[in-house]
């Protein structure tokens, strides 16, 4: 049996998928300091909707300004 992830996405309540925020949280907990992770959707798996490098570069700019004015406030 092999894992599909889309066939994943649409038999369970899952909204997103992400990876690397679990490291982020672990190496802060042991540190013993708060980490913090901001996340974009870029992709859509299931329908096969995806944001081409160039828009990514693009028109996340602003939501970088924002996040970032966010979390110096």
């Amino acid at each position: 049996m092999s894992f599909v992830l889309t066939d994943f996405i649409t038999t369970t309540t899952t909204k997103a998928v992400e990876m690397e925020s679990a490291a982020l949280y672990l190496l802060a907990a042991a540190a013993q300091v708060q980490g913090l992770a901001i996340f974009t959707v870029s992709d859509h798996v299931v329908k096969k909707e995806y944001t081409t490098a160039e828009e990514r570069e693009k028109d996340f700019n602003d939501m970088v300004k924002i996040a970032l004015e966010t979390v110096i406030q």
